[in-house]
């Protein structure tokens, strides 16, 4: 009973740490934040003490022999083991939202590489007034949207994300037709050809144009899906190509991103609840953990050898301990019976 004001007494002396009973942030739509490792460790330290106090009392109510500490130790062997397991889900944790968090890097990095590929590919329009053209108004119409994906949270790109690349050939609110994308795409094709072309040398061989300020190969991350069939053929032998607009790696691949980010979203959200219930075993072992500790106490003292006369020393306990409190109340109470009818007179 004394360890149990412990904290009490602490507080008094202004030796144990404040608590604020408002938290310093508030999280909105999630599973929460744990709370700072100082705190964590003064609940352990509780749950040590509250089992070994709970332990000590069964212990004195009920004659436990030591045959009962022996299967305890049963317990809390499978009770360890499962501990350990959860430092091992940890890393599955922390591996789900790393890669997560480089998801939504390659997407804002691929969706800001297209956007200053298209802001040079507008310029063109308006220099050579190709205004007109279908793929310069897509290129200005598109690049809000474009901005928007690489400030994007993953949620939100999940949520707004192109699901095909469809979603990114809009013109306006207006989705292009499958004829109209087709376009957009000839026409970017015969803008690189021109800009930066390529030399075919026969055989299903050619020769890039050098790299330059306006031609550039894709980088391999921004890269990562196959083009879209455009002709009814799928042109993959120049992927890699130097291009001034290279619309057709850069599109599917923030279609390939947005449906990683969606498969991996489910479990980040899934591993970071379990952390909650992680901390609550963890509260529940150090429980068990004094408890064990009650047990060494106990055959230390030799509590299950004790005569009938000396069990049961705990309800003695805590009736003095009613007695006493009643006493205090009520001469609390007359005290302030008394003082109030000193006021009034």
């Amino acid at each position: 009973m004394g360890l149990l004001l412990v904290p009490a007494v602490l507080n008094v002396l202004g030796i144990w740490p404040s608590f604020s009973a408002v938290p310093d942030s508030f999280v909105l739509g999630g599973t929460g934040v744990l709370g700072a490792g100082y705190g964590m460790a003064c609940l352990m330290l509780l749950g040590v003490f509250g089992g070994w106090c709970v332990a000590i009392i069964f212990t004195d109510l009920v004659r436990i022999r030591d045959r009962f500490w022996h299967l305890y130790d049963h317990f809390w062997v499978i009770a360890g083991l499962l501990a350990g397991i959860f430092f091992v889900a940890d890393s599955q944790v922390s591996r789900h939202a790393t890669e997560l968090q480089a998801t939504s890097t390659e997407v804002k990095q691929a969706s800001a590489y297209l956007l200053r590929q298209l802001e040079s590919f507008d310029r063109w329009c308006r220099e050579n007034e190709a205004s007109a053209q279908v793929s310069c108004r897509w290129a200005s119409s598109v690049q809000q949207k474009l901005l928007d994906y690489s400030y994007d949270h993953e949620s939100i790109f999940v949520e707004f994300g192109p699901q095909t690349s469809a979603d990114i050939y809009v013109i306006g609110e207006h989705r292009a037709q499958l004829s109209t994308s087709e376009e957009i795409r000839t026409e970017i094709a015969a803008y690189n050809q021109g800009l930066c072309p390529v030399q075919e040398l026969g055989e299903g061989f050619g020769r890039d144009a050098p790299s330059s300020m306006i031609c550039r190969s894709t980088p391999g991350g921004m890269c990562q899906a196959t083009p879209d069939p455009l002709g009814g053929r799928t042109d993959e032998m120049h992927l890699h190509s130097t291009k001034a607009l290279d619309t057709e790696c850069l599109i599917p691949t923030l279609v390939l991103l947005r449906k990683r980010e969606a498969a991996l979203m489910p479990k980040v959200k899934a591993d970071q609840m379990s952390r909650h219930y992680r901390w609550l075993y963890y509260l529940f072992f150090s429980f068990a953990s004094g408890a064990k500790i009650a047990g060494s106490t106990i055959k230390f003292a030799s509590m299950s050898s004790r005569g009938n006369c000396e069990v049961r020393r705990s309800v003695y306990l805590a009736r003095r301990f009613c007695v006493i409190l009643s006493f205090l109340l009520k001469g609390g109470y007359r005290a302030l019976a008394f003082l109030s009818r000193c006021d009034l007179s």
